[in-house]
């Protein structure tokens, strides 16, 4: 099972060339796995800022921010390099 701890919101502030995590009250995932006596393994995977671009407009963010608050997830709007991108 993989857990990611920063959620919508630290995919929302995505931005390239800068790792922000969000964990200042995200904690109850360890309280959880001590509990039911499950392994924390920390993974960190760097790059992902740097492959996607998250558009940045005023309007959208707003609207994700609703959702996110709403919901508790909210669908990042991105655009970038792909699989297909490159000449094999």
């Amino acid at each position: 099972v993989v857990t990611v701890i920063g959620g919508a919101a630290e995919a929302l502030q995505a931005t390239p060339g800068r790792l922000e995590l969000q964990l200042t009250r995200r904690k109850g995932f360890v309280r959880q796995a001590l509990m039911h006596g499950a392994s924390l393994v920390p993974v960190i995977g760097f790059g992902e800022n740097d492959i996607w671009d998250v558009l940045q407009s005023g309007t959208l963010i707003a609207a994700q921010s609703r959702l996110q608050k709403l919901m508790g997830f909210a669908m990042p709007v991105f655009f970038g390099r792909g699989i297909f991108s490159y000449g094999f």
